[in-house]
């Protein structure tokens, strides 16, 4: 195939439109004009929009000012609520026209400020108001009996008063009613609880009086429960008690005891009625169980009425008292062995029989410390002849000497000269006297050193002996031979019936003339003499 050559320019269509960099900028000239176009036409909507909020603003802000201005005025013809509408209009009206002319804001927030302010009392008065209205109405409530509506309105004038008081200075807050009315409220609550508290108190006294322990213990400890919580929940109402709480603690534990105690008083009688019949050793065993029992009720239940250190050492008193008695029996014959003997001036017999009781009283002494049958006047006795052993003879035979039968008075016989210094000394082994001299009559001792002298002199010779009386002192000088110097020699102390007084009556020297002397006083010029309960006609005299 063959072809020819032609040319393709001659019929070509025309070349395309193509967009280049001129024509790109003139659409962007287009397009920033198109915008400043708009943006000038928003600004001026915007303007004209901001005008006629201002121009708005302005008249609410006029007319408002005018209202709260119409209000302070006569203050009087709106109530509370209005008051508070009025100045809430007033501050969105202030704040919309600070809003719409920013250049009078500085000038405008003292006046906002000041509303605000204003508000606030206002707010703060009708919170009040409504604190008290629900005052009355919480006492309208309680005087009808509906307690639990008014514990509700007490609750809300509270907190109301007590939202005040967090707004207001220091000087402005009412903390006295704040109180009261939390009191209040706390008192609403606490009430049923203490009356609850009171009954569940009467319910255990009845079952402690029908003697029902479990169910006294079990009310007890409910009340108990309320108490604790009344203290912990209203610790500043009239109600919070925490000694009440010690006092229940004490009884729960005393009827926890109870039991115990009364097995205790069970054993103290059975103790008794086997001792009384010569069952000594069953109630030595009683006793032990029972003071087990009480040591046991003093450390475990320490806040119970039935603790008691006195009991326990009376139980242990009983127990020992009983171990005691038979070596007691023992010591008591021997010691009338021992009187015998001295009666009879059979002083080597005394003297063994003395050291064997006052060993057996000491171990009895030792053993059970707090028998009440221990003789302690009996065990001083014993232990006196033991120490002055070597003094029984010669003591004895010095009184035998001098002692004379009373005339006309059977079974008493009486020194027939005043005590030496060397005899007192002797016994007391100290010599009051002013005027030494061991063969002069003793003096300047008082009358409860003459009584213990007698004691003494007693428990050496086995018999009674005293100071004379004052007929055994006239029937004594009116024989005028054996009796010495009772007239003419010292006062003596005599013997005295009562025993309340401070005094006791003294034969002056002369023989005749009674006079009352204070027991504790001492003269140069007063001794004493003897009475010794004994009739010498039956009465050994030698050893």
């Amino acid at each position: 195939m063959r072809f020819d050559k032609f040319d393709h320019q001659d019929n070509m269509a025309p070349p395309a439109f193509q967009f280049g960099k001129k024509h790109w900028a003139a659409v962007g000239v287009v397009v920033l004009a198109l915008a400043g176009v708009g943006l000038w036409r928003y600004h001026v909507s915007q303007d004209l929009a901001a005008e006629a909020r201002r121009v708005v603003a302005v008249a609410q802000l006029d007319e408002r000012r005018a209202a709260v201005a119409q209000l302070r005025v006569n203050e009087a013809a709106f109530t509370l609520t209005e008051r508070v509408q009025r100045l809430d209009a007033l501050l969105a009206a202030q704040r919309a026209m600070a809003l719409a002319r920013p250049s009078e804001m500085a000038a405008l927030l003292p006046e906002i400020q000041a509303t605000e302010l204003e508000m606030e009392q206002l707010r703060v008065g009708a919170k009040l108001e409504l604190s008290y209205l629900r005052e009355t109405e919480a006492k309208t409530a309680m005087a009808a009996g509906d307690f639990a509506t008014a514990e509700n309105l007490w609750r809300e004038a509270w907190e109301l008063q007590r939202e005040i008081n967090r707004k207001l200075g220091d000087k402005r807050r009412d903390r006295e009613r704040e109180l009261r009315l939390e009191n209040e409220v706390s008192r609403q609550q606490a009430e049923p609880l203490h009356a609850q508290m009171q009954q569940e108190l009467d319910y255990a006294t009845k079952a402690t009086k029908d003697r029902n322990w479990a169910r006294a213990l079990e009310h007890y400890q409910v009340a108990r429960d309320l108490q604790d919580r009344l203290n912990r929940d209203f610790s500043r109402s009239k109600f919070s008690d925490l000694s009440a709480v010690a006092r229940l603690d004490a009884e729960i534990a005393a009827l926890n005891a109870d039991g115990i105690d009364e097995r205790i008083r069970t054993l103290q009688q059975t103790a008794r009625s086997l001792d009384t019949k010569g069952q000594e050793t069953a109630a030595v065993e009683a006793l032990v169980e029972a003071t087990e029992l009480q040591r046991t009720l003093n450390e475990r239940f320490r806040t119970s009425r039935f603790v008691s250190m006195e009991r326990l050492e009376q139980l242990d008193a009983d127990r020992q008292s009983i171990l005691a008695r038979k070596p007691l029996q023992v010591v008591s014959e021997k010691y009338g062995q021992v009187r015998q003997h001295l009666q009879q001036r059979q002083i080597y017999q005394a003297q063994q029989l003395v050291r064997e009781a006052l060993e057996k009283i000491e171990e009895v002494a030792t053993r059970w410390p707090k028998a009440r049958n221990l003789d302690e006047d009996m065990r001083l006795q014993l232990s006196f002849l033991n120490v002055r052993s070597g003094d029984v003879a010669p003591v004895q035979d010095r009184v035998y000497e001098n002692l004379l039968p009373l005339p006309g008075s059977a079974g008493v016989a009486l020194l027939r000269v005043e005590v030496t210094q060397a005899d007192f000394t002797r016994l007391m082994s100290t010599n009051p006297s002013r005027t030494p001299g061991r063969t002069l009559p003793v003096e300047s001792v008082t009358f409860s050193e003459a009584q213990e002298f007698c004691r003494r002199l007693g428990w050496l010779l086995g018999f009674r002996v005293r100071l004379p009386r004052e007929a055994e002192m006239r029937a004594a000088a009116s024989d005028g031979v054996e009796f010495t110097d009772i007239v003419g020699g010292v006062a003596e102390w005599l013997g005295r019936e009562e025993r309340d007084s401070a005094s006791a009556p003294v034969l002056d020297a002369d023989g005749s003339t009674i006079t009352r002397v204070p027991l504790t006083e001492r003269s140069r010029t007063r001794g004493f003499r003897v009475a010794v309960e004994i009739d010498l006609s039956r009465s050994a005299t030698k050893r």
